[in-house]
């Protein structure tokens, strides 16, 4: 007779324990090598679900010290030393505190008394800018004093400006929030509350990178168009030489035809210092190369009748390997999360964005995004 011992059952695709009777563990917990278990009706061990206020793990395992994002609610949880989820509390987590709301929902981006907690859920313990204020926080938490500025996105007589970090307005009350989205944002469910809430004007989206389509175009783009709601497109390269950038092309005007894209932002080009995770390959570090794969890419999207292309990159690159004026009269969207962007492209003239900020947190959308400016 089995005892004290895992069964997996193929038959119904689930484990099993065997206690020191014989007889299987059945709506309990059991504690098995330091770890708790919870088997439900039948014996089936519980796995990726909460049990009351404990939640299981993949393997089974009861969660304890430990976070867990639960995509049914949106949120992150903490799950304590006793296997429980912090409710209605101060949870000190890895060096930074934590306020977890009732039910277990890690507060962020909002008051506590007088302490704030960051996009991250982490309590601020410096300085903020948020909603055109600076605030000053003790290392304790407590708010020390408050100052007004004119930062980020600020309302003023019915209209919205966009001031830099160091006060200075960026364009004029035209001026667009955009926002650019890829697989690594997870899905996106409600697109319209993305747009309203967080006040939005466009987006771009990613169509994947050389070879390999993103995980979330057809939802995204699905949505985008039933909604109205205008956007662009970028394809990030892994071209060593303009056979590749031919084939960045190619796969760009596939996907864009695929998808019936009604584009009212234009298609980038997304150009970095990329390399390969085994360093096998990396980006071509001379300017020529860049300059015939960027002309090729370039070439091969007008011949297929696309005139609204452009590249995409960040100022330090910009400022080296890509400075040459055959690749930056095609520049119009820049990323520098500096406090100003202390970039002027003397070979192109026209609309343009400057990506601000690659950690914003955003309602209806998971981790952080990227933001811009277009003016």
């Amino acid at each position: 007779m089995a005892q004290n011992e895992w069964i997996y059952d193929s038959n119904y695709k689930s484990w099993f324990y065997l206690k020191s009777d014989g007889a299987y563990a059945h709506q309990e917990w059991q504690l098995i090598g330091n770890k708790w278990y919870y088997f439900k009706k039948w014996g089936y061990m519980a796995k990726s679900q909460w049990q009351g206020s404990y939640f299981l793990n993949g393997q089974g395992a009861m969660m304890q010290n430990e976070w867990l994002y639960d995509p049914a609610y949106s949120a992150y949880f903490y799950l304590k030393s006793d296997g429980t989820y912090a409710n209605q509390e101060w949870q000190k987590v890895g060096g930074k505190w934590y306020y977890f709301k009732k039910w277990g929902y890690m507060a962020r981006n909002e008051w506590q008394g007088n302490y704030y907690l960051t996009g991250s859920g982490a309590m601020a313990t410096d300085e903020v800018i948020m909603d055109g204020t600076r605030y000053i926080f003790a290392a304790s938490g407590e708010l020390k004093e408050k100052k007004d500025l004119n930062v980020g996105w600020v309302h003023r007589d019915g209209k919205r400006y966009f001031f830099n970090n160091r006060e200075e307005q960026v364009g004029t009350e035209h001026a667009k929030k955009v926002i650019d989205i890829s697989e690594h944002n997870g899905r996106i469910n409600d697109w319209k509350k993305v747009i309203d809430e967080n006040e939005v004007d466009g987006v771009i989206v990613r169509l994947g990178y050389s070879g390999k389509e993103d995980k979330e175009l057809a939802h995204n783009i699905k949505e985008l168009n039933r909604l109205g709601i205008p956007y662009g497109v970028y394809l990030y390269t892994y071209a060593e030489n303009e056979t590749d950038a031919e084939n960045d092309a190619k796969q760009t005007i596939e996907l864009i035809k695929k998808y019936n894209m009604n584009l009212s932002y234009p298609i980038y080009y997304d150009v970095e210092n990329w390399e390969y995770v085994n360093k096998s390959k990396r980006a071509p570090s001379d300017t020529d190369t860049w300059v015939k794969i960027i002309n090729k890419y370039m070439d091969t999207m007008k011949q297929a009748g696309y005139q609204n292309v452009y590249v995409y990159s960040y100022r330090s690159l910009l400022q080296t390997r890509l400075k040459h004026p055959d690749i930056l009269k095609h520049v119009n969207w820049v990323a520098a999360y500096t406090n100003a962007l202390e970039w002027e492209n003397p070979y192109y003239s026209g609309e343009k964005g400057w990506q601000y900020t690659s950690s914003e947190y955003m309602k209806g959308i998971q981790g952080r995004v990227d933001v811009s400016v277009w003016y």
